[in-house]
């Protein structure tokens, strides 16, 4: 009777087990870390800087001795840009700051703990950083836990991406607006061989001549004010649809022979005698 069965063993396993498990489960908090970067300087701060905030929720459990610990990956961090807040106001929750160090000595259920601070990208190259990162250890139930999180920031919207942009999208609209050029001095040439085999050849190729360098001349003052103003494209492709308009006009006109009318020479019979 004093022994204790297998059965009662293995119970005794199983609710050992099941104790261990929910207390493990139970002993998680959560940290919500949020990012976000001010391309065109609208804080209050420096300008271009990423403002980032940190909450931190217990759970269903009481936390003790909470440090958060912020380390620089892709970003420098302005320590004198932390600020803390907890809610509901009141709360007995001894913080204080030592650095880019978090040190909270208690953090009940209900309570809620937001950090925010200020960091400046080391890079604005890149559409996706990994500005910092922060290692969290507490107790909670009794044990000592550590979490890490990562802070990502979008960068997509930086000056210098922005400009890659712009750049990429002239570059094509260049490379259209050097083949339609292409395309109608080919036209053109083609219609001067046409003149000269129809028409006058001096007179039509010198008009021909003076129009082609005129428009050359127009394309190329536009293009080189493309890179300081990029509505200069839309002018450049008015001036193309206006050429390719007066090229196709000359192309389909048909030339109107020219009939000289010389005096006739009208012979006249000697007389004979």
């Amino acid at each position: 009777m004093g022994s204790i069965s297998l059965l009662q063993k293995n119970t005794l396993l199983f609710l050992v087990i099941i104790s261990l498990s929910i207390g493990i489960v139970s002993a998680t908090i959560d940290v919500i870390p949020t990012t976000q970067y001010d391309a065109i300087g609208s804080t209050p701060a420096y300008g271009e800087e990423i403002h980032s905030m940190v909450i931190i929720r217990p759970g269903m459990s009481e936390i003790l001795n909470l440090t958060m610990q912020f380390n620089e990956v892709d970003a420098f961090i302005d320590k004198n840009s932390f600020e803390k807040t907890i809610s509901p106001a009141g709360s007995p929750a001894k913080i204080s700051f030592d650095g880019n160090l978090l040190f909270c000595d208690k953090l009940s259920p209900g309570e809620q703990l937001s950090i925010t601070f200020n960091a400046y990208p080391k890079t604005i190259q890149r559409p996706l950083i990994n500005s910092v990162n922060i290692i969290t250890t507490y107790t909670q139930l009794g044990q000592k836990l550590t979490d890490q999180k990562t802070l990502t920031t979008d960068m997509s919207n930086s000056a210098w991406i922005e400009l890659q942009n712009i750049q990429s999208k002239n570059d094509i609209a260049t490379i259209l607006i050097f083949s339609a050029v292409f395309i109608i001095v080919i036209i053109i040439i083609l219609l001067i061989i046409w003149k000269i085999k129809t028409g006058n050849p001096l007179k039509e190729a010198d008009r021909i001549r003076n129009r082609y360098l005129s428009f050359i001349e127009r394309i190329d003052k536009k293009v080189q004010n493309v890179e300081k103003n990029p509505s200069e494209i839309i002018e450049l492709k008015t001036i193309i649809e206006e050429e390719y308009q007066k090229v196709d006009k000359e192309s389909t006109s048909q030339p109107t022979p020219t009939v000289e009318n010389k005096p006739r020479k009208v012979k006249q019979k000697e007389d004979k005698f």
